[in-house]
């Protein structure tokens, strides 16, 4: 596994296997204004998981009974996932964990300081804001991550 400097050198080269965080969201941030397109953030999940299954369910077309709806919600909750962690691990992609399902961690987002210099944060937020820009994508960058900035 590589430092986790050399590990941000490549999750920010055009060699990165899994292509571009920020053109992967750009393929899909220009669509948000479609009718068959529902995006939902975190916070909005992680608020009220009850509303947001709903709203999946609505949004899908599929009409949900009460039991169905707490099965989902259990299974979705953070604490189900944190019991069924190998479920979600990708196996050894990041350098800051050697511990299985360390990608379920805390529930909560802006915690990237936890593994991350300053700079090391700073060098990702300007790569990701210069490419966002290079493409043309008007994503609110630095008020989705006003958190952690």
């Amino acid at each position: 596994m590589p430092s986790v400097a050399r590990w941000i050198d490549f999750f920010l080269s055009p060699e990165f296997p899994q292509g571009s965080w920020a053109g992967h969201l750009s393929s899909f941030w220009k669509w948000r204004d479609r009718s068959n397109v529902l995006l939902l953030t975190y916070e909005e999940v992680k608020s009220d998981l009850v509303a947001a299954v709903r709203r999946i369910a609505i949004f899908m077309g599929v009409d949900l009974t009460q039991d169905e709806v707490n099965a989902i919600v259990e299974v979705s909750s953070f604490s189900y996932m944190k019991k069924a962690k190998l479920k979600f691990d990708p196996g050894r992609v990041v350098p800051w964990g050697s511990d299985a399902g360390v990608m379920v961690r805390r529930r909560e987002r802006g915690r990237s300081g936890d593994f991350l210099t300053p700079a090391q944060q700073q060098r990702i937020d300007d790569h990701c804001r210069a490419e966002l820009q290079r493409l043309g994508c008007d994503f609110p960058y630095d008020e989705a991550f006003a958190s952690r900035l």
